[in-house]
């Protein structure tokens, strides 16, 4: 069986499972993501599942039933925005304690790396400019 459109998946969705999900939440809110909709169990008083979407980015976090271990976690996640110096400094002015911005071949205009609560690496890099329909 061949992929046509209606079979291409449309979107990825990483769901990570997180520690305290309103502090992560909240630190993805300071990167630029906005809370589209959230769920609690009945009779919780915090959400156990929060929905981030931030233009093209998607973005879900799920209350972890055991310890996160950042060590262990086999994905690091790029965040590709139009301007890195100034992604730095809201990450920075918002106290997520960006590492300092870097310039290598294949990221010329700069990348810096950020961590948010559970210890989940990202790494903040220009965008690429790539066609997103290609195949």
């Amino acid at each position: 069986m061949t992929s046509n459109d209606a079979t291409r998946p449309q979107q990825l969705v990483p769901m990570l499972h997180v520690v305290d999900v309103q502090a992560s939440a909240r630190f993805y809110e300071a990167l630029g993501f906005g809370i589209q909709r959230r769920w609690a169990p009945e009779g919780a008083s915090e959400p156990t599942w929060i929905s981030l979407p931030s233009k093209g980015a998607h973005l879900m976090l799920a209350k972890a039933s055991a310890a996160v271990v950042p060590d262990q976690q086999a994905a690091l996640f790029y965040l590709y925005v139009g301007d890195v110096p100034a992604a730095h400094q809201m990450a920075d002015v918002a106290g997520l304690a960006p590492g300092r911005t870097e310039h290598q071949p294949h990221s010329p205009a700069g990348e810096f790396r950020v961590s948010d609560p559970s210890g989940y690496a990202l790494i903040v890099r220009a965008a690429l400019g790539w066609d997103r329909s290609a195949s």
